[in-house]
């Protein structure tokens, strides 16, 4: 069977930790107006989103298999699955970027480390996906 994973550039995962800076600004009230239970609600929150940020930093963002392409999105509950016989093509976009075009969604821009990028290149290329026109409108 062949699978396989994607994962996110180590950039996009420090980006997640940009999260945590809204709690900064809870400090100085609690600083100022010390209370045991407002601390431990405080520091409850920030250990809740610290783990989900590094739960979502190891989860992979791409998974694959024979039939499909399974993407993990922000905006999204479930992956959103693109199979690889509804897919029309890909443009590649800087370095890192790609956009992909399926029939069942809309355009999809992916970003990708540079090794990353092109070991998915290749994968789409071995499954018979090809290269759209940089004119396409």
């Amino acid at each position: 069977m062949n699978r396989g994973t994607f994962h996110k550039g180590t950039a996009g995962k420090l980006l997640n930790f940009l999260f945590i800076l809204p709690l900064f600004l809870g400090l100085r009230p609690l600083i100022i107006n010390y209370s045991l239970i407002d601390t431990a609600v405080f520091l409850g929150g920030l250990v809740l989103i610290l783990g989900l940020i590094i739960y979502n930093n190891t989860v992979p963002y791409i998974t694959y298999d024979e039939k499909a392409l399974r993407i993990l999105l922000p905006y999204r509950e479930n992956r959103e699955e693109h199979r690889f016989d509804s897919l029309l093509g890909y443009r590649l976009r800087g370095r890192r970027a790609l956009i992909l075009f399926s029939l069942d969604h809309r355009p999809l821009k992916i970003v990708l480390t540079l090794e990353e990028r092109n070991r998915f290149v290749e994968l789409l290329t071995s499954k018979g996906i090809h290269r759209e026109n940089e004119n396409r409108g």
